[in-house]
């Protein structure tokens, strides 16, 4: 008879897996958008099919006031479209979401109906208060150029925000690690951010621009003023997040489990970023659950659980309402 891991390895299919992934990927899949939603439908629709009994949800609210685990669970967000292009001194797009959707930060505002003009303002790094020194940002445009320091971007359009510009723009990339990973080196990359506004404090929106696009920027502001047309459209509302559950019951301590844990949230489209973990648990789930039935291994001494939440919130949402059950979990694998 077959060991163990020779029956998973004939058993688990990466083709399988891969159809799964490509599936979540037609959806972008911020914290409580319909993107989001489809793709925890779709997990949990995966989950059925895999002939697992016991599957359950729970949510918790999206809506910029619950704190759970000393951390307020941010509001909602949903990216529809965004263009920026320069109208003065010359015309030309410089961000594009349908060609690019991660350019688009979490947690940004609309602009109003009819877009957005206003000067582009340069304000370094954003790291010191000398580079903002002098400057009026005043319902115009922060152009941020990126730093190696992670938490340099946050702390830069805080402080661009709080001085009143409407709109941000950065070649941020993050966790440069020179030589291998610098704005340089990929100079297309075009990195997916988090605005912190994370509960609707500031009317304010970001975009993330490739490194030529932002060398061209430099280019023009040497020259003279640069006005740019911003016309973003998002939503930040009260929603909701959900974690997703299922269960191959264990046969002695069923109490106890072993998690494996994935996140069926993410920013681009189509892109495979995150949806290969909640994809490769659910072939996980499918392959042991499928040999169980055939009678060709046993159920599991400890349950195994099957957790598909939205990054970090999830977590802390999971947590919170289980405290009382922490210590049954033996072992947890995230699948990132």
């Amino acid at each position: 008879m077959d060991d163990l891991a020779t029956l998973i390895h004939r058993n688990l299919s990466g083709e399988m897996a891969q159809a799964t992934t490509t599936a979540i990927c037609q959806f972008y899949r911020s914290p409580g958008s319909s993107g989001y939603h489809a793709a925890t439908d779709l997990v949990a629709a995966r989950f059925e099919e895999c002939g697992l009994e016991d599957i359950s949800e729970t949510s918790y609210p999206l809506d910029g006031e619950t704190v759970l685990l000393n951390r307020t669970m941010p509001l909602a967000w949903e990216p529809q479209r965004a263009v920026v292009r320069v109208v003065e001194p010359t015309q030309e797009d410089i961000v594009d979401f349908d060609a690019t959707p991660s350019c688009l930060a979490w947690w940004s505002q609309p602009t109003p109906a009819g877009g957005l003009t206003a000067e582009l303002v340069d304000v370094g790094t954003g790291e010191s208060e000398l580079d903002f020194a002098g400057k009026d940002l005043t319902g115009k445009i922060a152009f941020v150029s990126g730093t190696d320091r992670p938490a340099g971007w946050g702390h830069a359009a805080v402080e661009a925000m709080k001085r009143g510009a409407k709109g941000l723009l950065t070649d941020y990339l993050y966790y440069a690690t020179p030589p291998f990973r610098t704005r340089e080196n990929l100079p297309d990359a075009v990195q997916l951010l988090r605005l912190p506004n994370q509960v609707g404090e500031f009317d304010a929106w970001a975009c993330a621009i490739a490194f030529p696009a932002a060398q061209r920027l430099r280019e023009l502001l040497r020259t003279g003023p640069v006005t740019l047309h911003a016309d973003i459209h998002c939503r930040l509302f009260r929603g909701e997040g959900r974690n997703l559950l299922a269960t191959i019951p264990g046969r002695e301590p069923p109490d106890e489990s072993v998690f494996f844990i994935a996140h069926a949230s993410a920013g681009t489209r189509p892109g495979a970023n995150c949806a290969a973990g909640p994809a490769l648990i659910v072939e996980i789930a499918r392959t042991l659950n499928s040999l169980i039935q055939q009678g060709r291994i046993r159920p599991p001494r400890r349950s195994i659980r099957f957790l598909i939440i939205a990054e970090g919130l999830g977590s802390h949402a999971y947590i919170a309402a289980n405290r009382d059950k922490l210590s049954q979990i033996k072992t947890a694998f995230c699948l990132d």
